[in-house]
């Protein structure tokens, strides 16, 4: 393939935190969130990436599962429509604060990387639900602010 320097390199794809995940979420439960590839790759029509890390920032020291699909439409009761790849697990005893206050933040086990996404309904997006798997609930709004950062790099 010849070179593109539009997409030749890694990218973060961060999540909002005053737009994704915002909601209470209580042990077991999960928010979906559909986020966007990088503009110009959107317009480049990249709709498979290698994701190479990922990384958490939470307010709370919760125990995360973030479960990738490859359809807006996420999980399914059929099988035949469930869209579910993989998911990545967050464990609360690998949580790290910087001097005891501030935001936890986790990476993804490497053991478990890097993985192929591919966007199949063709919207240039990481489709994920993030699932509380902790005892103690999720808070809503700013006091229970999560922001998922991947690194990804594009495949064309």
């Amino acid at each position: 393939m010849p070179h593109n320097p539009l997409v030749d390199s890694g990218e973060n794809i961060d999540s909002d935190k005053d737009v994704h995940f915002v909601g209470a979420l209580a042990q077991n439960a999960g928010e979906e969130a559909n986020i966007s590839f990088p503009a110009n790759w959107v317009t480049l029509n990249v709709q498979k990436v290698k994701v190479l890390n990922i990384s958490v920032l939470s307010d709370q020291p919760l125990d995360w599962e973030l479960q990738f699909y490859a359809k807006d439409t996420q999980a399914d009761t059929d099988a035949d429509v469930d869209s579910f790849i993989t998911s990545m697990f967050f464990d609360t005893t690998d949580s790290k604060q910087i001097g005891g206050s501030g935001l936890y933040s986790y990476d993804a086990n490497p053991a478990h990387l890097p993985f192929v996404y591919d966007d199949q309904d063709r919207t240039s997006e990481l489709h994920l639900t993030l699932v509380n798997r902790n005892a103690t609930a999720k808070t809503a709004g700013a006091t229970g602010e999560v922001k998922v950062r991947i690194y990804v790099e594009p495949i064309v």
